[in-house]
């Protein structure tokens, strides 16, 4: 799996949803993610790909979209 599989597979994990029909364009808010779900997904993303986010990472415009976790993914892998 790649990274953005991982991601949509864990975001359905925490929503209780099919990953295949997360839009990859969508506000993850408007799939009802909310602030108990970035945490529950945040620990489930550290484990997945064994990284720890820093506290200047952990802001609201890096977990809106699957693009834009996906680019703080990669930051972290790429170290």
């Amino acid at each position: 799996m790649n990274i953005r599989e991982k991601i949509l597979f864990a975001l359905g994990n925490i929503l209780n949803i099919d990953p295949s029909s997360i839009d990859d364009t969508a506000l993850l808010s408007d799939l009802g993610f909310n602030s108990i779900g970035t945490i529950s997904f945040i620990v489930l993303i550290e484990e997945e790909f064994d990284i720890i986010l820093s506290d200047d990472d952990l802001l609201f415009e890096n977990f809106k979209t699957i693009d834009s976790i996906e680019k703080i993914i990669q930051k972290y892998i790429s170290l």
